[in-house]
């Protein structure tokens, strides 16, 4: 204290102050605190049982004893010769968790009761002599011990946590690794295993990072678990507390000591996670055989190298130059690539580590390497087998055709054919098909060198081999005895042969026979007729059969090579016996068919045909009888035959007359006056009954009769079949969309039909033999005409009404047009009343005959003609108080104007009306915001258009928008002038719509001309314009919109044409805004005083920018002849006058005439 009374002191030893010493007093009894003094050590003595000779003796025994006690052995745990997986890791701590909470359970609380028991004296006497007596100094006094008690049993699980942490942080270090992995660097035997496996095509852990991470948390879990809920001392010694939930508190999980502890671990777990996941780049290369890519392309090889085989085995011999045989040397090349290829992985496989240590981790490959070097091996057997299997296919194909040569040369020809196809085949097979075998036999001994190579074969393939191998050798012994045996055969058959002519020459001689037969037959009788008839059949079946044995030995001939025999004697035999032949089939014919045209009803004889038939066995005779001059028996039956035919001759006129169609009762009742009786057949009277009335002799009348009545049966004939082909001609009918009605299709093929039977009708009904049926005739006709008129309406009516019926549907254009609608509900009611009666029955003829059709159809077609005409006028209406409607086709517009409710419905007719509007931006309470382009591009009205307030007029919130949208392009155009010298170029150009950013350009760069142009700075102004072009091409190669994109194309091209412009200008040296160089450029000028207006000028002519947007578009580049366009069509505007670019494709005549739209 001394020394702090020196100042210098003090600040050498850096003390500002020296504390105040306190005054001395003198203290007598009783003090003040002394009552207080007393209260606390009577508390003491009561309640603080800590240096108690109980607490002392649980001390000693919790320090010799089980104070070094864990909950996990740590050492074991070093001392493990291989790691654990996370779930064994798990259970190997919870087993020892178990293991030390079993001891204190059976050991140390146990051992704790027996000293209370042993020295009872030391606390009995705070127990109260009497139950009902408080026994609060008791409870404190255990509550002590409890306190003792679980601090003890804190300390082995702090501590067993705080080890089991130092385990894990001895594995702090970073376990990635840069390059390859060294295992030198990860020596520290590693505590957990993980192993690999495959799962979805891909390596992944077993278990998960996520499911490790969980089993270490749960590994703190169990060392907690186990301290809880141990019984406290008292429960031992008092049994009535035995059942009550007393525990010694110990540490729980939620504690900040362990969730420190559990944050540490898992920072080391996450550190080491790193090198397993770096160490799965090593299976990277072989992903193609885990998700079985590798076998589909190895498949898809095969199967083209088994197009190429296939290909070799259809050509056969493949002849020198083709490049099927370079492609399948490629093959094979690539095949023992594949092989090598695929040996090669999979020793690199089986070289990878099975096992490897990553710090705290260990992972296991063994499976994964074990699984990829099985699929490799899978692969490379099965492009070895595949290839087996090919060689093998092909020795059997080998093996295949040398047994059916050999098949084929060991059977017997049944026949010459057989043994000449078996000749050839011999002579095919000996100089063609040996030698394509011989071929596929070298091919085969090259195939299996390369097997060989790479894999086994089994002794059936051998064998199979050496059978290939050892066939064309043997082949050679087959073709030598097959033409031994051949040759002994063609010489049997040429014997045959011979024998075979012999045999049939003399069948044909005796041939005449037959011929001498029928010579002798002299009578004309039934019987005769009959047995001449079967033996001139017989005849007919021998020479058949002589015919076919020719055919035969003249093809054995051919085959044989033999010279082949003179012809035969069948065709004379034949002509002999053909006159005979003639005569008795006619007579045969002419006796069968006069009996029955006789014995038959005279309505179902054709008259014509039966004198066809007459006159031509008539001709057949009269040459016989000439034919027979020498053979008295065969002439006398022809001349009967004659005879017969002559007088059945004179009936023929009578039965053209009897036998016509289209006699009716009228016409036998005129035939029954000219005979003077009565002639009025029936449908049973057979002909004979008429021809024995003797009506030959009033053949000149009855001929009369006879041709009107074949006239008249034929119009008839024509009548009814243009009935019967409208019976069932019906009308084809299709529904109409939802209306319930159906409509006429394909009605051309009943106008053709129509139009053709009225002229047929017409020209009948002028015939002078209609008179029978002219009535009938007469309604025909007017019935087709009719039917013609009414189709021709109808079809106008359909037309009009399909029209009309979508428009009239809607209730805008039915309040719009009152009259009109109640004209066409009263057409629509006159349809659909045809139109059902037509689909209950829609036959042609039924359907145009409903009542009053014609007239009613023609009503209903002049009602539409009055509606259409009165909504042309209401259209013109609507056109002329908005325009833009004239873009519109009559159709589009009715679409619209039905429509008026919903204002989305004007959405895709926009294009038509508007250059660069594509869509309008409705909200979902139909207000209109704004305008979309066809590129994109919104640009916001001024002021929300409200379609509702125009009460369903289109027409109105149109012309809304038209003003809207000139407003808004001169708002947004004049917004972005102002703010082009606040902010730069660059970025301008990115924050406005195409059109402002284009016009705006303009309007600025035609100021800074004319201001460069009266300073004399036209050079900077030219070097001004080279570095916004630059500028601009720099922002081009960023990353932009395509609203963008478009917009600096656009600008490009014409900052491109205002450069050269401004070179223009310098070259001439202009001096003077005045200057006609200056003044012939197309310039902007922008004047807010006048509402913000834009004028363009060009040389004396001056037009107002209108505003039209125009969407953001592309330009054209703009060339000499472009600026010609512009001088000549602005002074036609400026005179009142049109203009019409013509040129060739792609010189600027539509994008010229796109700016000029820009005026008005």
């Amino acid at each position: 204290d001394y020394i702090l009374l020196d100042p210098e002191e003090r600040k050498r030893l850096f003390i500002s102050c020296v504390q105040i010493p306190h005054s001395i007093y003198v203290i007598r009894s009783p003090v003040p605190w002394h009552d207080e003094m007393e209260k606390r050590v009577k508390i003491c003595s009561y309640g603080l049982f800590v240096p108690s000779a109980m607490s002392l003796a649980l001390n000693s025994l919790w320090h010799d004893k089980y104070a070094q006690l864990r909950f996990v052995d740590i050492e074991t745990i070093k001392k493990l010769e291989k790691p654990l997986t996370p779930q064994n890791f798990e259970a190997l701590i919870s087993k020892q968790c178990l293991t030390t909470r079993d001891i204190l359970m059976r050991k140390w609380i146990p051992e704790c009761a027996e000293l209370f028991i042993k020295m009872r004296g030391q606390w009995t006497y705070l127990l109260p002599d009497n139950r009902s007596l408080p026994t609060k100094q008791a409870e404190v006094f255990f509550a002590s011990i409890e306190a003792l008690m679980s601090n003890q049993l804190r300390s082995i699980v702090e501590a067993s946590i705080a080890e089991l942490t130092l385990l894990f942080e001895e594995y702090r270090a970073l376990n990635s690794f840069k390059d390859e992995y060294d295992e030198t660097e990860f020596i520290k035997k590693s505590v957990l295993l993980i192993k690999l496996k495959i799962a979805d095509s891909k390596v992944t852990y077993s278990p998960r990072m996520s499911e490790i991470r969980e089993r270490l948390l749960k590994c703190f879990q169990s060392i907690t678990n186990a301290a809880t809920n141990l019984p406290r001392v008292e429960t031992h010694l008092f049994p009535e507390l035995a059942e009550q939930p007393l525990y010694i508190r110990s540490v729980r999980y939620e504690e900040g000591f362990v969730t420190e502890s559990t944050e540490r671990s898992l920072h080391v777990f996450r550190l080491n996670s790193s090198g397993p996941k770096q160490y799965l780049e090593y299976y990277r290369p072989y992903r193609n055989l885990l998700n079985n890519k590798a076998e589909m392309e190895l498949r898809s090889f095969m199967k083209e190298r088994h197009v190429l085989i296939v290909q070799k085995k259809n050509k056969g011999l493949i002849p020198a130059g083709d490049p099927l045989e370079d492609h399948l040397d490629e093959s094979l090349n690539q095949v023992k690539k594949q092989l090598d290829a695929f040996r090669n992985s999979k020793m690199e496989i089986l070289g990878l580590r099975y096992r490897v240590p990553l710090q705290l981790f260990c992972l296991d490959c063994e499976e994964v390497n074990m699984h990829l070097a099985e699929k490799v091996q899978k692969l490379r057997d099965i492009l070895a087998n595949y290839e087996l299997d090919e060689a093998r296919d092909i020795n059997r194909s080998i093996c295949r055709q040398y047994e059916n040569i050999t098949n084929k040369l060991s059977e017997e020809p049944a026949n010459t054919q057989e043994l000449v196809d078996l000749q050839e085949f011999l002579k095919e097979t000996q100089n063609t098909t040996a030698f394509k075998l011989l071929a596929q036999v070298g091919d085969s001994i090259e195939h299996l060198k390369f097997i060989l190579d790479f894999t086994f074969m089994s002794a059936d393939d051998i064998r199979m081999n050496s059978n290939v191998f050892h066939w064309p050798e043997y082949i050679k012994e087959i073709f030598d005895m097959a033409n031994t045996r051949l040759a002994t055969w063609q010489e049997a058959a040429e014997e045959a042969l011979k024998n075979r002519i012999a045999a049939l020459n003399k069948r044909i001689s005796s041939s005449v026979e037959f011929v001498k037969i029928i010579q002798k037959m002299e009578v004309f009788s039934r019987d005769e007729i009959k047995r001449a008839i079967k033996t001139l059949d017989d005849f007919q079946a021998l020479i058949k059969e002589f015919n076919d044995e020719a055919e035969a030995i003249a093809t054995e001939e051919k085959l044989l090579n033999v010279e082949e025999s003179s012809s035969f004697q069948i065709a004379d035999v034949r002509k002999t016996m053909e006159p005979y032949d003639k005569l008795w089939r006619t007579g045969n014919d002419f006796e069968e068919k006069s009996r029955m045209w006789l014995d038959s009803p005279y309505w179902k004889i054709d008259a014509a045909q039966v004198e066809t038939e007459i006159g031509e066995m008539y001709k057949t005779i009269h040459r016989l009888n000439k034919t027979f001059i020498d053979q008295p028996g065969s002439l006398k039956i022809a001349q009967k035959i004659k005879a017969k035919i002559e007088k059945f001759k004179e009936y023929l006129p009578t039965m053209q007359i009897v036998c016509n169609p289209g006699l009716q009762r009228r016409h036998w009742e005129s035939i029954s006056k000219i005979t003077g009786f009565e002639v009025m057949p029936t449908k049973k009277t057979p002909l004979h009954d008429l021809l024995g009335m003797d009506l030959s002799k009033f053949l000149p009348k009855l001929e009369e009769i006879a041709a009107a009545a074949a006239k008249e049966h034929k119009l008839e004939i024509a009548l009814q079949k243009m009935k019967s082909d409208w019976e069932n001609m019906n009308f084809e009918l299709l529904p109409h969309r939802d209306t319930g009605v159906c409509i006429l299709t394909g009605v051309d093929d009943i106008q053709i039909l129509l139009d053709d039977h009225i002229i047929k009708a017409q020209t009948m009904r002028n015939s002078p033999f209609i008179k029978p049926f002219e009535e009938e005739m007469s309604a025909w006709e007017n019935k087709l005409v009719n039917m013609n008129e009414s189709i021709d309406v109808w079809l106008k009516v359909q037309a009009t009404w399909l029209y009309l019926e979508p428009i009239f549907s809607s209730e805008d254009i039915l309040a719009q047009m009152p009259e009109e609608g109640r004209k066409f509900g009263v057409v629509d009611v006159l349809w659909r009343e045809i139109m059902g009666e037509t689909a209950k029955n829609p036959n042609c003829l039924v359907a145009t005959d409903q009542r009053d059709m014609l007239r009613r159809l023609t009503d209903a077609n002049v009602l539409l003609e009055d509606i259409q005409k009165g909504l042309n006028d209401y259209l013109e209406k609507k056109r002329l108080f908005f325009s833009r409607f004239f873009f519109l086709s009559n159709d589009e517009l009715l679409e619209i104007l039905s429509e008026t409710k919903d204002p989305l419905r004007v959405q895709p007719h926009l294009k038509k009306c508007f250059e660069g509007i594509i869509q309008l931006n409705f909200t979902e309470q139909q207000e209109i915001l704004g305008m979309v382009s066809a590129e994109g591009e919104v640009v916001p009205f001024v002021a929300k258009i409200y379609p509702a307030k125009a009460k369903g007029m289109v027409e109105k919130w149109l012309l809304q928008v038209e003003e809207m949208m000139t407003q808004s392009v001169r708002k947004v155009i004049s917004d972005s002038i102002d703010a082009y010298e606040k902010t730069a170029r660059e970025k301008w150009v990115l924050d406005w719509p195409g059109q402002a950013v284009l016009c705006g350009s303009m309007v600025y760069w035609t100021s800074e001309v004319q201001t460069a142009i009266s300073e004399a700075k036209l050079l900077s102004e030219k070097l001004k314009c080279d570095k916004q072009i630059e500028d601009i091409v720099e922002l081009v190669r960023g990353p932009l919109t395509s609203g963008e994109r478009l917009t600096l194309g656009a600008l490009i091209v014409l900052d491109v044409h205002a450069r050269d412009v401004v070179a223009e200008l310098m070259q001439a040296k202009t001096s003077s805004i005045t200057a006609f160089e200056w003044l012939s450029q197309l310039r902007y000028y922008y004047s807010p005083k006048e509402n913000n207006s834009i004028f363009v000028r060009l040389i004396t002519a001056q037009i107002t920018y209108a505003f039209e947007y125009l969407g953001n578009s592309s330009r054209l580049v703009i060339t000499p002849l472009t600026d010609r366009c512009y001088r000549t069509l602005m002074g036609a505007i400026q005179l009142n006058l049109g203009g019409a670019p013509e040129g060739p494709a792609g010189t600027g005549k539509t994008e010229t005439s796109k700016v000029k739209l820009l005026f008005r």
